[in-house]
């Protein structure tokens, strides 16, 4: 019986899904012939090797015979003129058959649909899935756009059989002879299941997507490269626009690009929609070549945005997402280009997908004719959507004409569930971001604060009100968008009246009572838009709260205050945090392999925020351990990641040390400066030094660093690709640049990684990271406190005798202001005295602020200049509140408003000291301390009062003082810091003295501004740390014992004097009175190891049969393989001896230059066993 076969011709992933469902159809339904030879033929334009490798890996749930690549056939063709007859021929080879039985193709027009027919005119014609996305006929497109047949025949070559599903229109008369077959859309969503779970890494990409609780995704189109636009900036801002409206600030936005795009739209648009306080990513490249359909098996969607795909259209079937469907008129009329072809046809098309998501979506959906839609939609397209949609009431709605949005099922059964308590949520939610647009937080106009607080409440009520059933549903709708975007705004910094107050105690009071029930989650849900969690009576407990409320209460019960009001108010959230952690941490770890607690370790892992933790006066070691464990359960159970790594036998091949410099970025920042003495000077004889870096901007700073390093290598998204980037360059030494204590930043997550055979951290990280694969913590002999400053860290502490720290600041350096000032710019007298800081705001605690209180009011004619939102920390600040609070302060010591000044963020390092020069004393914040602050202002030779605890995050500034040998200027408690402050202030003869002092003591170079010296200390201690390090790994791997003896023979002499040499050695070992203490090195350089082992063995094994050898309790024998240069330099010196052989390997002898070694002769180790057994 001869076979059947059968062409299936796709051009991309979504024709791949639609044959596929139509050849499972085709089997279920008895169609499929028995003896069947299946040929899938892969034929786009160009090439697209990423989306093919998607195509391949979904077919696989298909038994093709046989999978052709013809990419760039078409383009082939007609780019060398080929007429139709010398195409097909070139197409018989590639497919290696005269003639076949079926072909299937997506239509019949186009190239690539043409040419099969053609080759093939006796095979039966069958098309799939086209007017399943109610594409036109072959024929109406040409008369449309008077686009010709490409064959010969001037004729379109007619269809024999269309297979269709989720099909809004009779299409019965589509084509002349063509027999419409309508299957069930079930056989598509098998397909999209099972073909998901080819596609490798998507299920892994989709996990760590679902850690967030709803995603909106925005599919891009490529309007740019097929003509429909312009230039990318419309496409990009059409984009934006149509995002913006139908998203809100709080909202997890994941933008997927199309396989066809060439601009990078999608990473455009990204930090388009940041600038317009947008929470965006974009889907990694290879799985934006992977139809948004194929996250469904995956992913739960929210949203999704589909301004062109047809893929709504099918989303519309496989999901019960909300669905916004077109641009809408507004947006069409701006940024289409009128003179394209389709450009009128695009509302039509718009429209039809939305018949088709509708149809998906509606069983009762009411069939239109084919032949009438086309010509009622262009002769009164508005009439037709406006019958649409009164027919359709039931979850569709439309946006500026012609723009559709189809609601999930659950917000249109929502709608008749709560209308009798919800307020128009479109409306209320527009005109509450319309007041939080206008709120300036407690200098509002009291009308906007008024607004809100009624907004607040109505909220509230509307929660407290809702059925309990419904509760769930409503707060994962849209109609919870409301109290979302207020939760997360500044509103709940604003004082509580009275009556609110009142209210929210009685809330706090039902919670500890209803803790464990519904009523309980709704007071909570409350609460939350009125106080911070550490100032609720919560139980350190999440036993109850149900999962679709876990992420966000754990968003919340981890959330920083933006402002600390209160004198203790940092010691009762360390004290909270400290709980919680300790919670989270047993929890956990003990249940790492369940998914509501891999599930808080995620939360924990991207919220959790150190910070404010720095500011008290208590060791960190075991919270920072305790975190570090938690974000490895994350990466292990949550990503996959294997964080262990073994690397080879210490050392790379080469004779450098190879040191790898990790940043996030390399920009104009103090982790910048402060990185750069580490490894500007080394030595590049002795040392390689490469960057990495996740993100480059190519800041002139950037390409500063890089000049001054022998390659710089900018990291992929992928944190797996990350690891293994870095794990290949094979280095002896990490240091790691960006803090990674601070808060969960991508540097941190690859911290967790053994990443090289050494990995330091500095004091750019504040306190210890208690990570196990961070190896040592360089600190100061100035700046740690004399007795037990290991306790305080998980890694090998290493104390400098220079500060912890030196800057470089390389093109900053000598940077020029961008304006001049002086005190009259400011209204200050010339003869007041002026304090000033830049440390940063969250440094300025209340404790802080009070001291410096108490100084201003004590020294007549004082006045404190703060700049302390430096951006480096914070790319915004809650500026009102700390004006408010510091100015409060400063009334109850009744101190003048205008004696405090506080200035926004300075443009570079010249403007500081310009402001700088206009201050008589600087004040240094404690707990913890400045130091990349303190640079600038000896620099300029103000005498600064630094306060000094028992941590070293406490002792930075007073290192540095230390280093100047001007320790009179260090107080270690607020009575005596506030002391020295007010005689600096009050006595201009001793403030004069200190300033001459530091501009003498800076006049010259001081090892916390000296690169090349630093650098030579960094260098001693990398090659002493390195070197440790190869020799713990020789000592491991070589099994070295007290004595170690090498032999070098030479393996290419005859075997019987090779056997002589190996027995006279290892007999004379063997028998040697100290042989349990002994390890024997046999150098194998220039033979097989497996051929060495073997006849080392046979030696053993001969003399102990013949002379009755016993080697059970030694020597240890170790073969030698290859070495580095450096290996062997750190072996050399814990050889005690070389056994000098008859013959020896003279070469390698030679090369390794081991005359150093000790020569020990075969003769003076046996008469030291003769001697032994003499005694004895």
């Amino acid at each position: 019986m001869s076979k059947t076969v059968r062409l299936i011709v796709i051009q991309g992933t979504n024709q791949l899904l639609d044959v596929l469902a139509v050849l499972r159809y085709q089997k279920a339904s008895g169609e499929y012939p028995e003896n069947c030879e299946d040929i899938l033929l892969m034929g786009g334009y160009t090439e697209n090797q990423q989306m093919t490798n998607v195509c391949l890996q979904i077919s696989q749930i298909w038994d093709f015979a046989n999978r052709i690549i013809l990419h760039g056939y078409e383009k082939f063709c007609l780019d060398n003129n080929f007429d139709f007859d010398d195409a097909a021929n070139l197409l018989k080879k590639i497919v290696n058959h005269q003639d076949v039985d079926v072909i299937y193709t997506l239509r019949n027009w186009h190239f690539i649909n043409e040419i099969f027919f053609y080759t093939y005119p006796n095979a039966r014609k069958t098309c799939y899935g086209e007017l399943g996305r109610l594409d036109i006929s072959a024929t109406k497109f040409s008369s449309n756009y008077g686009v010709r047949p490409f064959n010969p025949s001037g004729q379109f070559i007619e269809v024999d059989d269309a297979y269709l599903f989720l099909v809004p229109i009779n299409v019965e008369n589509a084509f002349s002879k063509c027999q419409v077959k309508m299957f069930d859309a079930e056989f598509y969503r098998s397909v999209v299941y099972d073909g998901a779970r080819q596609i490798k890494g998507l299920s892994e990409y989709c996990a760590t997507i679902a850690e967030q609780n709803s995603i909106t995704f925005a599919l891009t189109s490529y309007e740019t490269e097929a003509g429909f636009m312009r230039k990318v900036d419309d496409e990009i801002e059409c984009y934006l626009s149509l995002i913006l409206q139908h998203t809100q600030p709080e909202e997890n936005i994941l933008i997927k690009g199309h396989p066809r795009q060439r601009h990078n739209q999608s990473n455009i648009l990204v930090k388009e929609l940041y600038n317009a306080g947008r929470n965006a990513t974009f889907v990694p490249d290879f799985f934006s070549r992977v139809l948004i359909e194929l996250f469904v098996p995956f992913l739960s969607l929210n949203k999704v945005i589909s301004p062109a795909s047809s893929g709504c259209i099918s989303l519309a079937y496989l999901s019960d997402c909300e669905l916004i469907i077109g641009l809408g008129k507004n947006l069409a009329s701006k940024y289409l280009y009128s003179r394209h072809p389709l450009h009128k046809r695009r509302p039509f098309g718009d429209y039809l997908r939305a018949l088709t998501a509708t149809k998906a979506r509606k069983k009762d959906f009411e069939t239109l004719q084919y032949n009438d839609i086309d010509q009622q939609f262009h002769q009164n397209s508005e009439q037709l959507i406006t019958n649409f949609i009164n027919n359709n009431k039931s979850g569709l709605i439309v946006n500026d004409s012609q723009r559709y949005v189809l609601l999930s099922g659950r917000e249109i059964e929502l709608q008749k569930q709560l209308e009798n308590i919800s307020v128009n949520q479109s409306q209320f939610t527009n005109q509450l971001c319309n007041f939080l647009e206008q709120y300036k937080g407690e200098d509002s106009e009291e009308y906007i604060i008024t607004k809100l607080r009624e907004a607040r409440k109505e909220i509230v009520d509307f929660l407290l009100n809702i059925p309990d059933e419904l509760l769930e549903d409503v707060y994962l709708s849209n109609f919870a968008t409301a109290y979302k975007i207020l939760r997360k705004s500044n509103f709940i910094d604003i004082s509580n009246t009275e009556s609110e107050k009142i209210f929210v105690d009685e809330l706090s009071a039902e919670i500890t009572t209803e803790w464990e029930g519904i009523k309980g989650i709704k007071c909570i849900l409350a609460i939350m838009l009125y106080r911070y969690s550490h100032e609720l009576p919560l139980p350190y407990n999440i036993t109850h709260i149900p999962e679709w409320f876990l992420t966000d209460y754990l968003k919340f019960i981890l959330k920083i205050p933006k402002c600390f009001l209160e004198i203790g108010d940092v010691e009762k959230y360390y004290q909270y945090l400290q709980n919680w952690i300790s919670y989270i941490h047993r929890n956990v770890t003990s249940n790492s392999g369940a998914k509501r607690w891999q599930k808080v370790a995620t939360i924990f892992t991207k919220s959790v925020v150190f910070i404010p933790l720095y500011f008290q006066s208590i060791t960190l070691k075991e919270l920072c351990q305790k975190r570090a464990e938690i974000i490895e359960v994350y990466l292990k159970n949550c990503r996959g990641q294997e964080i262990d790594y073994e690397f080879s036998m210490g050392g790379s091949k080469q004779s450098k040390i190879r040191v790898g410099i990790l940043a996030w970025y390399f920009t104009p920042k103090s982790e910048t400066f402060a990185t750069l003495p580490i490894y500007k000077y080394l030595n590049r004889d002795k040392f390689q030094i490469i960057l990495f870096s996740l993100e480059t901007i190519n800041h002139r700073i950037e390409r500063y660093c890089a000049g001054h390093a022998d390659g710089m290598i900018q990291l992929p998204d992928n944190l797996s690709e990350q690891v293994e980037k870095i794990r290949q360059a094979e280095l002896d030494i990490l240091f790691i640049s960006t803090n990674v204590t601070a808060a969960t930043n991508p540097v941190t997550l690859l911290a967790l990684h053994r990443l090289a055979r050494i990995q330091i951290v500095d004091a750019n990280s504040p306190v210890t990271t208690g990570m196990r694969h961070i190896d040592y913590y360089i600190s100061s002999k100035l700046s740690e406190p004399k007795n037990n400053a290991e306790q305080h860290y998980t890694e090998t502490l290493i104390k400098l005798d220079s500060p912890p720290q030196c800057f470089d600041f390389g093109t900053e350096e000598k940077i020029l202001p961008t304006i001049k000032i002086n005190r009259e710019n400011f209204g200050i007298d010339e003869n007041s005295v002026v304090y000033i800081s830049g440390a940063n705001y969250y440094k300025i605690i209340p404790e802080v602020e009070a001291t410096w209180a108490k100084i201003i009011a004590n020294v007549p004619n004082s006045i404190l200049v703060l700049y302390p939102f430096n951006p480096n920390w914070s790319p915004s600040y809650p500026v009102n509140i700390f004006r408010r609070r510091i100015t409060s302060t400063f009334a109850k010591h009744n101190i003048r408003e205008e004696r405090l000044i506080i200035l926004e963020a300075a443009p570079n390092r010249a403007d500081v000291q310009e402001r700088l020069k206009i201050a008589d004393i600087y004040l240094d914040s404690y707990p913890y301390s400045g130091m990349t602050s303190l640079i600038d202002p000896l620099q300029v030779g103000l005498p600064i009062v630094a306060l000094e605890g028992e941590y070293s995050r406490s002792q930075k500034g007073a290192s540095l003082l230390r280093e100047l040998q001007i320790t009179d200027l260090i107080t270690n408690n607020e009575e005596d810091y506030i002391q020295l402050a007010i005689n600096l202030g009050k006595n201009r003869e001793f403030r004069e003295e200190k300033c001459v002092q530091i501009q003498q003591k800076m006049g010259s170079k001081h090892r916390f501004i000296d690169s090349r010296t630093f650098s030579e200390e960094i260098s001693h201690l990398f090659q002493r740390l390195f070197q440790n390090h190869l020799l713990d790994t020789l000592r491991k791997s070589l099994r070295l014992r007290d004595i170690n003896l090498i032999i070098f023979p030479d393996w290419n002499q005859s075997e019987d004097l090779l056997y002589q040499d190996l027995a006279n050695v290892i007999r004379a070992s063997g028998n040697h009175p100290d042989k349990s203490q002994m390890t024997l090195l046999i150098d194998i350089n220039n033979i097989d190891e497996e051929d060495a082992d073997m006849a080392i063995s046979s030696v053993v094994m001969n003399l102990m049969m013949e002379e009755e050898l016993e080697v059970d309790e030694g020597p240890e024998i170790v073969l030698v393989t290859e070495l580095s240069q450096i290996q062997w330099s750190t072996l050399m010196p814990h050889l005690q001896g070389r056994i000098k052989l008859d013959n020896e390997n003279e070469e390698v002898i030679t090369q390794l230059k081991v005359e150093n070694i000790p020569v020990i002769e075969l003769d003076r180790l046996l008469e030291k066993i003769h001697s032994s057994q003499t005694k004895e």
